[in-house]
């Protein structure tokens, strides 16, 4: 058994032990555990509406934030540069193409300009809109849309390498929504080398009529063979008693004979 001093000094160490433990893992006021401390916050509300923020990108210069206000009197796109350092206010820009409401969902940046992509209304459907945008101030540098079908046609997502801009979304074409990709210039946003857009309906239908095809062929070559198959034959007549008998028998050899007829009907008819 401990001695009661010895207790005492065990629960004094384990106390300064939880202490230490306690004082190195610091919480601070917003609940962020450490190497996740909040550097700077920033709101805006450009207008009474509802005002959300959707994408965000980032270079060498500062934050790049995309969303929708309501300023204008519908749903528009909303753009800002933001500092690095504290988050302040560098340039806000805004686009309303249509009457209708106009979403903005992606921002991609590289060395010469900021990619925004949504969908806007312009055509009394909602169709994909492609915008670049100046580093400096936000100025629209060229636009371009694609409206692939009457339905709702929205770029959600944009990326941007040396060699283009790469578009997802969605559209309408078969009816329900797919998956939409496109490429396109970095200068002014067309489509190089005449490429089309990719989408799976439309890629999928050689496919399906291959499919289509082979189906048809096998379908027609089993027909074909049941009507060649030939319809099996009964199987001939037993012979008859008469044929194993001599022509002039003894009593005994003819009933030997009778007796042999009679086993070979039994196994033939068995």
């Amino acid at each position: 058994m401990l001695s009661r001093e010895r207790l005492k000094l065990r629960l004094l160490s384990l106390c300064m032990l939880l202490g230490l433990l306690l004082s190195s893992y610091t919480v601070d006021s917003a609940g962020a555990s450490p190497g996740a401390e909040l550097v700077w916050i920033q709101t805006s509300n450009p207008s009474t509406g509802r005002d959300v923020a959707e994408g965000v990108a980032v270079d060498s210069s500062g934050v790049y934030i995309v969303g929708i206000d309501r300023s204008l009197g519908s749903v528009g796109w909303r753009f800002e540069k933001r500092s690095l350092s504290d988050g302040g206010l560098i340039w806000s820009q805004t686009s309303n193409p249509s009457t209708g409401d106009d979403w903005v969902w992606g921002v991609a940046v590289d060395s010469s300009g900021i990619y925004v992509v949504g969908c806007d209304y312009s055509v009394g459907n909602y169709e994909w809109r492609i915008e670049k945008r100046s580093l400096t101030d936000g100025n629209l540098m060229w636009s371009q849309t694609s409206n692939p079908s009457t339905g709702e046609d929205i770029a959600f997502g944009v990326a941007v390498d040396s060699s283009g801009i790469y578009i997802v979304g969605c559209d309408s074409s078969p009816g329900n929504g797919e998956w939409r990709i496109e490429k396109r210039s970095l200068t002014n946003g067309t489509q190089p080398d005449g490429a089309k857009s990719q989408d799976l309906f439309s890629n999928a239908l050689p496919f399906v009529a291959a499919g289509i095809v082979v189906i048809a062929i096998t379908v027609v070559c089993i027909v074909i063979a049941i009507r060649r198959r030939k319809i099996p034959q009964p199987p001939s007549q037993p012979p008859s008693p008469d044929a194993c008998s001599d022509p002039n028998p003894d009593t005994n050899q003819l009933s030997t004979n009778i007796m042999r007829s009679a086993n070979r009907r039994a196994l033939v008819c068995s």
